[in-house]
């Protein structure tokens, strides 16, 4: 089931994921809205050393069967690292997974699904080990222009209204750096409390447009390597290069020159293939 499972098949929850910019919002917006899906589970992440990150899961529910337990966990590692492959390549697996249950017809499977990956059991939450240098990619999976959604009843958030403030925003950040919600409610022809509202309907909130609008355009301008850090920090309107590096980190999981890095072909990959 996890492996024919993906995002859009996860109603509201699945929505708020793909939203997602890059792969290390993906994994945060998992982290941060798990808890409307299940009360049950619990996401995080762990660093290891400069060029790893851990992704750990829990499910804390008392009285679930081991059955039951290796299930949850085998599906939300399956579906996970499912949709990591549609980002990083068919055959990408992560360096390292630990379970906490795991049968030997399971462990099977998971050979399978997962060659060259070491399995290991008997720890007290499930991870698995991926690179640091894919929470920059790009988040968009391959299964958004070939399926159709099957949202088990629920509806996906709306994205017009967020898209048409967030143009609005890139549009202003380059004369201000931090546009105020009155010049976008302005624009929008509706009262500041109106578009507060409209927006949270949406599952967002003006702050949130902002912050991300503001990284887009840091990814964009460091891409083309034509600015430096310290000149595309204070054109985002923040204090100094080291707010600048602070916020990026926040959202990206890496600095902007690590990010920058991450982008260059010539760099050596620290992907780990089967």
């Amino acid at each position: 089931v996890g492996r024919k499972t993906t995002a859009r098949d996860l109603g509201r929850f699945g929505a708020l994921l793909l939203g997602a910019r890059n792969v290390f919002e993906y994994l945060k917006t998992g982290i941060r809205f798990i808890g409307t899906v299940t009360s049950g589970d619990r996401y995080w992440l762990e660093s290891e050393g400069d060029d790893w990150v851990r992704f750990c899961f829990h499910h804390k529910a008392p009285g679930i069967a081991e059955i039951d337990k290796q299930q949850a966990y085998l599906f939300a590692l399956v579906v996970t690292v499912g949709t990591l492959r549609e980002i990083a390549g068919a055959d990408w697996c992560p360096r390292t997974v630990s379970l906490p249950v795991l049968s030997s017809r399971s462990r099977i499977g998971l050979s399978e699904f997962l060659p060259g990956t070491d399995i290991l059991t008997g720890t007290n939450a499930a991870s698995f080990l991926l690179p640091r240098s894919l929470l920059a990619k790009p988040f968009f999976p391959a299964h958004l222009s070939t399926r159709e959604p099957t949202p088990f009843g629920m509806t996906t958030l709306p994205t017009e209204l967020p898209a048409t403030v967030a143009l609005l925003i890139e549009s202003l950040i380059p004369d201000g750096g931090n546009p105020g919600i009155a010049t976008a409610a302005e624009a929008a022809g509706m009262s500041v409390r109106t578009l507060r509202r409209r927006l949270a309907d949406c599952g967002t909130s003006y702050s949130d447009l902002v912050a991300r609008t503001r990284m887009t355009l840091a990814e964009k301008w460091l891409a083309q390597q034509e600015r430096s850090i310290t000149e595309i920090a204070l054109s985002l309107g923040y204090a100094d290069r080291s707010n600048f590096t602070r916020a990026f980190r926040r959202v990206n999981g890496l600095s902007p020159s690590e990010y920058q890095k991450s982008l260059d072909p010539d760099e050596p990959s620290v992907y780990y293939r089967s």
